[in-house]
């Protein structure tokens, strides 16, 4: 019998075509296995989106070079990054954005990528990524596992020149720090599982090395080529989702109208502001609004107004998917602020969060939270929409406050701070204290007096959640089987159980009675009211020494959220 070997394909050098198609694979091969990402979630709750929002980060760059001819490598990389950068989605999709990034700088001003270039650019992407990562960075995450493995293609350049080795042996040296991050991180090890964002990374580069080897990947990346979406949308959008709901048209007639400053003006009260004048004395305006008033009041002011068209796309919308009418106004902006007033910027899941962030005065709200991180690019929309040139960006997750901190960044014309508020609790106790603040005209300017009030909010709540576990879990010595119902309390597994109202007051009971005095539970969407209400009053008495209010939140995949002051 003859041995027979496979003699792999060598790459000493590739052009920027070459290297498009080495990112389309990387693409394809995370696209595969997405789903094997999400399910890599320490908590056993319904927010295992990290290879979602990784595959949403790497579409959004592919569509930045999916029509480029280009051949040079540096103009395809500087392409590709700004797209993830702007799409980049989760903590993890914001460090891949930032790898790209660095290794865009790196390649710049390379016409084709070898050895040595690959070599700089992972070195390049590996700092681009630790200092975006929050500060101290943890070993054990994605972070550990690409600064491994260009450690590796480091030492490997010097003596190899093929790219295909050296992309072998960074893939393989990724795998070897992935097996080890439970290790590093022992809530991993507890949850049995490795760093989801590491386990992404390296789905991606294991795809730019099978197309390297020449192995198929025809039918994934003929997939990918047309952004497959992953994510089943909901069957209804919410009104928070939907966003401005009046379509307001009208037309203004004056002498002397400053069309430049009348089109500034409309487009900071909404989106898809068009502006047009006929060059004498008429002008046209249309604009997407929460308020339809805001523009009709803004116009006749400065003229006469007519043809004055108002329709409720909402409702419209609505009316095609075929669910029933508005049974309330959908929630808007309550406050109106002039450029020199702090503004805040609120992420948050569901109809009823949203209406609660506005009353107390946000000034703009960007839907997501839980499984729906939303994008750089979305938060940075948002800031854009708001007239006052000192924001306040509230992310009330998590997994939102590195997108939220690109955003920031990207705003070179506002002053933006980051109030780091990992849930909504957090987020609603921060605006409590700015809507004191607002209503202080020795305040309502000074943003250094609100960012420091608004972090020092973040620790007089203690935030908990019940959930329907996603997977069978033993930590914090509680034992859930998945499709149990579970409570959390600041991120500590407390029980699990299969009665909702049992779990909950459970979930209370763990809280210390001595030392808080009043529970809010905001229910869910899948959370009957008149049952939430009910159980409130039963939690009142069966826990004497505290207050219960109970609230319609809205948000998706979580019965309660609990607040506890």
């Amino acid at each position: 019998m003859t041995e027979q070997t496979t003699t792999q394909p060598q790459h000493l050098t590739l052009d920027g075509q070459q290297l498009k198609g080495l990112l389309l694979a990387g693409m394809a091969w995370l696209e595969q296995h997405y789903q094997i990402v999400n399910q890599l979630n320490v908590f056993p709750v319904p927010d295992g989106d990290t290879g979602i929002n990784m595959l949403l980060t790497m579409q959004s760059a592919w569509a930045e070079i999916a029509e480029l001819e280009d051949t040079h490598v540096g103009q395809i990389m500087r392409k590709f990054a700004r797209g993830a950068v702007n799409g980049s989605r989760g903590n993890s999709g914001v460090i891949l954005s930032q790898i790209w990034r660095g290794f865009s700088v790196a390649l710049r001003e390379r016409e084709i990528l070898d050895a040595q270039a690959f070599a700089e650019a992972c070195q390049t992407g590996v700092k681009f990524a630790y200092d975006a990562a929050p500060k101290p960075a943890r070993e054990g995450t994605i972070l550990t596992v690409v600064r491994e493995a260009s450690e590796v293609v480091q030492e490997c350049v010097e003596n190899e020149r093929d790219l295909t080795a050296i992309m072998a042996r960074f893939v393989e040296q990724a795998n070897d720090a992935l097996i080890r991050t439970p290790d590093m991180l022992p809530v991993l090890k507890e949850a049995g599982v490795v760093d989801s964002g590491g386990q992404g990374l390296t789905y991606i580069f294991e795809g730019m090395l099978r197309r390297l080897r020449g192995e198929s990947l025809e039918a994934e990346m003929e997939k990918s080529a047309s952004v497959v979406p992953v994510r089943k949308p909901a069957p209804v959008m919410s009104a928070a989702e939907f966003g401005h709901p009046y379509d307001v048209q009208l037309l203004l007639r004056g002498q002397e109208l400053d069309v430049a400053k009348i089109r500034a003006a409309i487009e900071a009260m909404g989106d898809s502001a068009i502006v047009t004048s006929d060059g004498e004395s008429t002008v046209k305006i249309h604009v997407h609004v929460y308020d339809p008033g805001r523009p009709i009041s803004y116009a006749s002011r400065l003229g006469v107004v007519g043809d004055v068209v108002v329709e409720n796309m909402y409702e419209q919308y609505l009316e095609n998917v075929g669910a029933g009418p508005l049974a309330e106004p959908p929630p808007a902006p309550a406050v109106e602020l002039t450029p020199e007033d702090v503004a805040v910027l609120a992420i948050a899941p569901g109809d009823g969060l949203a209406r609660i962030f506005y009353e107390q005065g946000a000034a703009r709200l960007v839907s997501g939270g839980q499984t729906m991180n939303p994008s750089t690019e979305e938060i940075f929309a948002a800031l854009q929409e708001i007239p006052s040139e000192k924001i306040v960006i509230l992310p009330n997750n998590s997994n939102v406050i590195l997108a939220a901190q690109q955003a920031a960044r990207k705003a070179r014309d506002k002053t933006v701070a980051i109030v780091p508020s990992k849930n909504i609790p957090q987020g609603i106790s921060a605006m409590l204290f700015y809507a004191n603040a607002h209503m202080n005209e020795d305040q309502r300017h000074d943003m250094d007096t609100i960012v420091r009030g608004m972090r020092e909010s973040l620790d007089l709540v203690l935030s908990g959640e019940v959930t329907t576990a996603v997977r069978s879990v033993h930590m914090d010595g509680v034992r859930a089987k998945a499709g149990q119902l579970i409570g959390l309390l600041e991120d500590r597994l407390v029980v699990a159980g299969d009665d909702l109202a049992q779990v909950t007051s459970d979930l209370v009971g763990a809280v210390d009675a001595d030392e808080y005095e009043l529970v809010t539970l905001y229910y869910g969407a899948d959370v009957d009211g008149i049952k939430a209400r009910a159980l409130g009053e039963v939690l009142e008495s069966t826990y004497g020494d505290l207050s219960f209010e109970v609230i319609y939140g809205g948000q998706p995949h979580y019965h309660f959220l609990l607040s506890v002051e």
